[in-house]
C-alpha cells in the first residue's frame, strides 16, 4: 500500500509537468505560425481563397493549449482508475492471503452495496449532482446493464475453474480486440490503422507473459472464458453509452442504480444457494476487528475505483479503459517482483517488454489522433469566423 500511495502521490508533480510541456509546445508552435504569417499572407493572396486557410491555421494554434486540458484531465483519471485499481486488487489478495476470506461473490455483493451506499449519500445528501429522472425505460435498461454486470462476474469466476490461470490470461488480453469490433458493428466506430496496429503486441505481449503457465483447457473452457472476454468488452461498451448516448447519465447516478439491481440480484441468489450464510458464519467464526477494518477499506476503495472508472469510461473510450486494465496488469507484475520477490522469467522479461511497446505505442496513436481531431475543430470554428 506505501508503493501503491508513492505511486499515487507522484503522478501529480508529472502531471503538472506533462501539462507545463504541452502548454509550451503549443505556444512555441503560434509563435512559429506568427512569425511564418508574412508567407501565409503571401499565398493568401491568391483567388483560391487560401487566405481564409491561414487565418484558420492561426486560429487553431491559438486556442489548442485550451484543448490540450481536457486530455490531459483524461490521463488523469485514467491513472486514478489504474492506480485504484490496483489497489483494491491487493487489498483483495489481502483479505485471502491473511484471513483465507474465499468468498468472491459475497465480497463483490459488498463492493455494490458500498457502491449503492456510497452514491446515494454523495448525490441525496450532499447534492453531488442533480438527481436524474428516468422513466420507466430507462430502469428496464439499468436493470437489464446490472444482470450484464452480474453475469460477467458469475462467468469470470466459473471459467477459472474450466482452464488455467495461463489460458484465462491470454484469452482475457483479447478483449481490447473484441471492443474495437463491437463498437465497429454497434457503434459505426473508426480507428486508425497505427491504433488497430498497436493493440497487436499488447495481446501479444500479455499471452507471451502468461505461457510461463501451463496451458490446461477443454473446448467448453475456452468457449465460456471467450464468452467472459466478450462479457466484459460489452459492459465497457454499453457503460460508456449510458453516460454519453440518449440517457447522458451522471457516472453517480448510472452508478446507485446499477449497484442497488445488481446488489439485490446477487443477494437473493446467494441467499437461496446458501452461499450468504456460509460467508456470515465465517465472519462469526473468524471475524476480528483487523478483518472488518480491512473489509471497510475495501469497500470504500471499491466504491471510489467505480466512480473513478465510470468518470474515466466517459471521459475516454472503452477502449481506453481496456488498455488502462492491462497497465494495472503489467504493473501488478513489476510491483510483484520488485516489492514481494516475485520468481523472474525469460517469458516474463519478454511480455512485459512487449506489452509496454504496444501500450505505448497506442497512447501516442491515440494522442496524435485526438490532436489531429482538436486541430481541425480548430481550424473550422476558425473558418466560420
Amino acid at each position: 500500500l506505501l508503493w501503491l500511495l508513492w505511486l499515487w502521490l507522484l503522478w501529480f508533480p508529472v502531471e503538472v509537468c506533462l501539462q507545463r510541456f504541452v502548454g509550451w509546445c503549443w505556444k512555441a508552435a503560434g509563435c512559429c505560425n506568427q512569425q511564418a504569417g508574412g508567407v501565409g499572407v503571401g499565398v493568401a493572396t491568391s483567388p483560391s481563397g487560401n487566405k481564409g486557410q491561414g487565418r484558420a491555421s492561426t486560429s487553431a494554434m491559438s486556442s489548442s493549449p485550451a484543448d490540450s486540458k481536457p486530455a490531459l484531465s483524461s490521463l488523469l483519471w485514467i491513472s486514478g482508475y489504474i492506480v485504484l485499481n490496483l489497489t483494491l486488487t491487493f487489498l483483495n489478495k489481502a483479505l485471502m492471503a491473511s484471513y483465507d476470506f474465499h468468498f468472491p461473490l459475497s465480497l463483490s455483493l459488498w463492493h455494490y452495496s458500498c457502491s449503492a451506499v456510497g452514491a446515494l449519500v454523495t448525490v441525496h445528501v450532499f447534492k453531488a449532482t442533480e438527481p436524474a429522472k428516468l422513466s420507466l425505460a430507462a430502469h428496464r435498461k439499468l436493470f437489464a446493464f446490472s444482470v450484464l454486470f452480474n453475469v460477467n462476474i458469475l462467468i469470470s469466476i466459473y471459467s477459472l475453474d474450466l482452464v488455467s490461470v495461463a489460458l484465462h490470461q491470454m484469452v482475457r488480453a483479447c478483449v481490447p480486440g473484441i471492443t474495437v469490433i463491437i463498437c465497429m458493428v454497434w457503434l459505426g466506430k473508426q480507428y486508425s490503422r497505427g491504433v488497430l496496429l498497436s493493440l497487436v503486441p499488447i495481446v501479444l505481449g500479455v499471452s507471451i507473459y502468461a505461457m510461463k503457465g501451463e496451458l490446461d483447457y477443454t473446448m467448453f473452457g475456452i468457449l465460456t472464458t471467450f464468452s467472459g472476454a466478450v462479457l466484459a468488452s460489452t459492459k465497457g461498451v454499453v457503460t460508456n453509452q449510458f453516460m454519453v448516448g440518449s440517457l447522458k447519465l451522471h457516472p453517480l447516478d448510472l452508478l446507485q442504480y446499477m449497484s442497488v439491481y445488481a446488489a439485490i440480484q446477487l443477494a437473493i441468489m446467494l441467499t437461496f444457494n446458501g452461499y450468504l450464510q456460509d460467508t456470515l458464519l465465517y465472519l462469526q467464526e473468524k471475524g476480528d476487528n483487523q478483518l472488518f477494518v480491512l473489509l471497510a477499506v475495501n469497500g470504500a476503495c471499491a466504491f471510489t475505483l467505480n466512480i473513478v472508472s465510470f468518470t474515466a469510461n466517459k471521459n475516454t473510450s472503452p477502449l481506453a479503459m481496456n488498455i488502462g486494465g492491462i497497465t494495472k496488469q503489467v504493473l501488478a507484475i513489476v510491483l510483484g517482483i520488485v516489492v514481494f520477490g516475485t520468481e523472474l522469467t525469460a517469458f516474463s522479461v519478454l511480455g512485459i517488454l512487449v506489452t509496454t511497446a504496444g501500450i505505448v505505442w497506442y497512447s501516442r496513436e491515440s494522442y496524435m489522433v485526438k490532436l489531429a481531431a482538436m486541430e481541425m475543430a480548430a481550424a473550422s470554428s476558425g473558418s466560420k469566423s
